[in-house]
């Protein structure tokens, strides 16, 4: 029935736009129509400017390949469509300026919308041709490729993920304003039992079944107000932020007018718990980050535009950044704690000083516990001013937020069906009490021989870096192992790692030479230097080395060590080290590396 009226009307048009004397985009106007038939749409002029929104700016980047040059073409259809509409009076002159006057707002969302999908399908392109490169794939074998895009889709979301993470990491270099702590996951069922008996379910149960049949008014809010709402301007407020969040989430649907209960809250009680679960969240997400003044201007006048930004629209501004404070805490966080972000974020961010600073730091501390209020209400959060954790479904809903923007939110116990790859970059993630977990899980699904073999492999084949987070694996390798270490010892790279482990496993007849143990030095260094700036590195070197260790004599030969990043380490060295003498002599030691390594 659908294929029939969008077929119908793609034909008309092109008809009308003949005897008009015009061109139509026939192919332009399907996409548009079968698209807006997918949103719910059952004829052409059902659409309204926001169906029309919809369809550019969320389902055609999403489902159709196109770049940003074919977004002119895209909105003359739309414009085609329109004069259609308006010409065979399908609908009135005052929709179709509407509708005109959408086309002529969304062009920037739409144009941005389109260049982020075509730029993440080269992104995803380029990294799939780099997995099957890696995994030794011809890539001018067509059926070769789609085979193997076939078996990566047969994996689980989880098994993705692990591996393309190392690929990601090396392609954007990781944020790590975008990386977060490990967590635990509370089991599903759990999680979704908890989710329909929350306050934040019940709050949006109440209210929904409260508007149902009641007259929505052109502002897109109900024509009158619960009874139990109180006075307060706050209150007031609170309510229009559920109520816009129940209908982005579909809460609650708005037809002709009236208001009735819609899918998401079918969804919300279900015993589905994938269903219950994603309804929740669709919720929480909106609580948390729907600009209600943003909302506003979509809809309606310019006025909101100019709206005076209080202490409460600041507050729930930062509403998202104080959840992910109390996510990467490993202690709770107290409420002194998070005012004192808070206001330094607010301050910051708005640019608030003298008087009004003054008024802010009170309303925002009243504001932000309201907040905390509702979030401990709602089932996120779990505590009392004296620290606040997030509960597990808080923990969950929050990370299922942080992936949905873009952030590396690894789970604990993820890697240990992983390769020796995958854990040893899943560990620059983690804290060290987690890492050390994923460790033993990792190596309690392997055998020894196996386990030395592959992190050998992923030695030789790495940085200075990944060479000291897979040794420190290596070194948990049993006794049985032995055989394959001891093959190391033939590789110039794994050697002086290979002596340590024999050494440190008991073979009294193996011992690093003074040059291999410098070796290691430099190499560890080496690998600080990749992630931590010099004179973190340099500290933290030195903490970890022996404390009978004499650094002058060290840094006097370092400069002979065979290591293509002698002469960086000696420089930072000579740049961070506290006793101005060993400074004093790696900076002359990096001047005879470098000068050692120009003549051959």
């Amino acid at each position: 029935m659908a294929d029939s009226w969008v077929t119908t009307t793609v034909d008309a048009v092109a008809e009308w736009a003949a005897d008009h004397g015009a061109q139509a985009d026939s192919a332009g106007v399907r996409i548009l129509l079968e698209l807006a038939e997918g949103i719910g749409i059952r004829g052409a002029g059902q659409i309204g400017p926001d169906d029309l929104r919809e369809v550019l700016v969320t389902e055609f980047p999403e489902q159709v390949t196109a770049q940003p040059e074919d977004v002119p073409a895209i909105l003359a259809a739309c414009e085609t469509l329109v004069d259609y509409l308006e010409g065979t009076a399908e609908i009135g002159g005052r929709r179709a300026a509407d509708l005109r006057n959408m086309i002529a707002r969304v062009e920037p969302d739409f144009e941005e919308a389109v260049a982020a999908a075509d730029s993440a399908d080269g992104a995803a392109a380029e990294l799939f041709f780099a997995m099957m490169r890696d995994e030794g794939v011809d890539l001018t074998d067509d059926s070769a490729v789609k085979e193997w895009i076939a078996a990566f889709q047969t994996l689980s979301d989880d098994e993705q993920a692990a591996r393309a993470l190392p690929y990601l990491q090396e392609m954007s270099g990781v944020d790590e304003d975008a990386v977060v702590p490990p967590v635990r996951l509370a089991p599903e069922a759990e999680l979704a039992d908890a989710a329909r008996a929350s306050g934040l379910a019940a709050d949006a149960a109440w209210l929904a079944e409260w508007a149902a049949g009641r007259s929505i008014g052109e502002d897109g809010e109900p024509a009158e107000q619960p009874d139990e709402l109180g006075p307060d301007a706050e209150d007031r407020d609170q309510f229009r932020r559920l109520w816009h969040a129940l209908q982005v989430a579909e809460i609650v649907v708005v037809e002709d007018g009236t208001a009735r209960t819609g899918p998401g809250l079918t969804a919300l009680r279900t015993d589905n718990d994938d269903a219950a679960l994603a309804a929740w969240v669709r919720l929480l997400d909106d609580v948390v980050t729907l600009d209600l003044h943003d909302h506003d201007h979509d809809d309606h006048d310019d006025h909101d535009h100019d709206h005076e930004l209080t202490a409460f629209d600041a507050v729930r501004d930062a509403l998202p950044g104080i959840l992910l404070h109390v996510y990467e805490q490993e202690q709770p966080a107290t409420r002194a704690e998070l005012l004192r972000a808070l206001t330094e974020h607010l301050l910051g961010a708005f640019e608030v000083t003298g008087r009004a600073a003054r008024e802010w730091r009170a309303a925002g501390e009243y504001a932000l516990d309201l907040e905390l209020a509702d979030l401990a209400r709602w089932g996120v959060l779990d505590g009392d001013p004296d620290g606040y954790r997030l509960t597990p479904l808080g923990v969950w809903g929050v990370r299922e937020l942080l992936l949905a923007d873009g952030y590396v939110a690894p789970l604990v116990g993820e890697l240990a069906e992983g390769t020796a790859d995958e854990l040893v970059a899943g560990l620059t993630l983690h804290r060290a009490e987690e890492a050390d977990e994923e460790i033993d899980l990792w190596l309690a699904g392997r055998e020894p021989v196996d386990a030395a073999r592959d992190l050998l492999e992923v030695m030789a084949a790495g940085t200075p870096g990944t060479r000291n987070l897979a040794a420190v694996v290596l070194h948990r390798v049993g006794a049985e192992g032995e055989p394959v270490v001891r093959e190391g010892l033939e590789d110039r790279l794994l050697r002086p790692y290979a002596l340590l482990w024999l050494a440190e496993h008991g073979d009294a007849s193996i011992t690093p030479t003074p040059a291999e143990t410098l070796w290691i030095f430099v190499d560890t260094v080496a690998g600080l230097l990749e992630t931590d700036e010099p004179a973190d590195a340099i500290e933290t070197a030195l903490a970890d080395a022996p404390q009978d260790a004499d650094l002058g004599a060290m840094v006097d030969e370092m400069w002979r060590v065979d290591h293509p990043d002698v002469p960086e380490v000696l420089d930072a060295l000579g740049d961070h080290h506290p006793d101005r003498s060993v400074a004093k002599a790696a900076r002359r030691a990096a001047f005879k590396a470098r000068s050692s390594m120009a003549q051959g």
